[in-house]
C-alpha cells in the first residue's frame, strides 16, 4: 500500500511525504521532500487528527494511541507518530528516505487520515530535560502540515488472468483493491488503464471470463 501527504505552511515551507508498506505489519518506507526550511534539524511527526481547518494547530497532539511518553524513533517507548527529525541543507531543502517499524498504513497504528507536521525546531527526542521534552520533544511551532491519504497503486500486468490468479486461502485486502489501478501491458511495454471491478469484502477475486471477447489483447 502507498499513502501520500502534501505539506504546506504559511512561511513558505512546503513539500511531500510518501509512505510505502509492502506487506501488512511490515516496515513503512518514508520518502520526504521539503523546501523553504531554515538549515538544520526539524521535528517531523504524525499528529492525531487529519484536520487542518485551523492550520496545523487543529491537527492536535502527536499520534499516541497507547498514551506513552515521547521518544526517538528507535526507542522501545515512543509515540506512534514519533518520526524524529529531518535535516535541511544550506538551501533549506530536505531529501530523506528512511524506514519505520511502528507506523502502519493499516490497523491500529495506521497513519492514514492523520496529519504530518514539520516543526520549527529540532526534536530533542525526549532527552532534553525541558518541560515539553516528554510530550513534544520541545520541537517548537508547526511550520507546515498536511493530511495523509491513500495513494493510487499502479500495477502493469501481462494478462488479467495472472492478476487474479490468487490463492483462495489468502484474505481479501479491501484497502489494497480500493486504491489499485491496473494497467495491461501493451506491445510496446507501456500500460493502458483497465477498470478493476468492485468485489464484496468477503469475496476473493476470481479470474474474469477470458473467452468473452471483452479484454483488449493488444
Amino acid at each position: 500500500m502507498k499513502a501520500v501527504c502534501v505539506l504546506k505552511g504559511d512561511v513558505g515551507v512546503q513539500g511531500t511525504a510518501t509512505f510505502t508498506q509492502e506487506v501488512d505489519g511490515g516496515p513503512v518506507t518514508v520518502d520526504v521532500h521539503l523546501t523553504g526550511l531554515t538549515p538544520g534539524k526539524h521535528g517531523f511527526h504524525v499528529h492525531a487528527f487529519g484536520d487542518t481547518t485551523n492550520g496545523c494547530v487543529s491537527a492536535g497532539p502527536h499520534f499516541n494511541p497507547t498514551g506513552v511518553d515521547h521518544g526517538a524513533p528507535e526507542d522501545p517507548v515512543r509515540h506512534v507518530g514519533d518520526l524524529g527529525n529531518v535535516e535541511a541543507n544550506a538551501q533549506g531543502v530536505v531529501q530523506r528516505v528512511f524506514t519505520d517499524k511502528i507506523i502502519s498504513l493499516t490497523g491500529p497504528n495506521s497513519i492514514v487520515g492523520r496529519a504530518m507536521v514539520v516543526h520549527e525546531l529540532e526534536d530533542d527526542l525526549g532527552r532534553g530535560g525541558h518541560e515539553f521534552s516528554k510530550t513534544t520533544g520541545n520541537a517548537g511551532g508547526r511550520l507546515a502540515c498536511g493530511v495523509i491519504g491513500l495513494a493510487q497503486l499502479i500495477i502493469i500486468i501481462d494478462s488479467m488472468t495472472s492478476m487474479f490468479n490468487t490463492d483462495a486461502s489468502l484474505p481479501y485486502n479491501h484497502d489494497l483493491f480500493e486504491s489499485l489501478i491496473v494497467k495491461k501491458k501493451n506491445k510496446d511495454g507501456r500500460g493502458r488503464d483497465l477498470l478493476l471491478p468492485y468485489y464484496n469484502h468477503s469475496e476473493v477475486p476470481t479470474p474474469p471470463n477470458t473467452h468473452s471477447g471483452n479484454l483488449d489483447r493488444n
